[in-house]
Formats: C-alpha cells, structure tokens, sequence
C-alpha cells in the first residue's frame, strides 16, 4: 500500500502580513500557545499535504514551484516532513 500523509487537524496554516504561521485550535491552544512560523515554501509543503499530494510527489512538484534541482528538493522536503512528524503535526497513513 503507498503511504501518503495527513495534516494534523488542530493546526490551520495563516498568512499573516507576508508571513506564515500554523496556528493550533481548540483543545491544542493549550499544549502549544503560539504559532509556529514558517517559510513560504514550508506553507507550500503543507498546502500540498492538505490538498491530498502523495510525499513521493512532493520533491518534483517543488522544482516546478521553485528554482531549485531535484536533489535539492528530495532532501529539503525528505528533513521537513521528518521534522513536521517528529512534531506531530502530520501523520503517515496507509491508503
């Protein structure tokens, strides 16, 4: 079965004069008060995993988003999405 990834629902990505925040909801303001910033490409990765992107995808879509090699976005998207479940703030889930 492929993986794919889920965003973690108590979390809403906001764009905040020019700048990226996740903003955590309900019951989660209390474990974790305060945004979190992010980078416009962050928000663009997390866009994508909200709109239903498989993470094998990722990587190639980014290089058509922005001016970087493919390499360079396999390793970039492979360190953010390690951190984004290290966090807990995505999961991976079985089709």
């Amino acid at each position: 079965m492929l993986k794919y990834l889920i965003t973690n629902r108590k979390y809403r990505l906001r764009e905040i004069a020019g700048e990226y925040y996740l903003i955590s909801i309900g019951d989660e303001v209390e474990r974790r008060p305060e945004p979190i910033q992010m980078t416009e490409t962050a928000a663009w990765i997390w866009e994508q995993i909200e709109d239903g992107a498989p993470p094998t995808r990722l990587p190639e879509k980014m290089t058509a988003e922005y001016d970087v090699d493919l390499l360079q976005a396999q390793v970039s998207v492979r360190q953010f999405l390690a951190e984004l479940l290290r966090q807990g703030l995505i999961e991976a889930a079985e089709l």
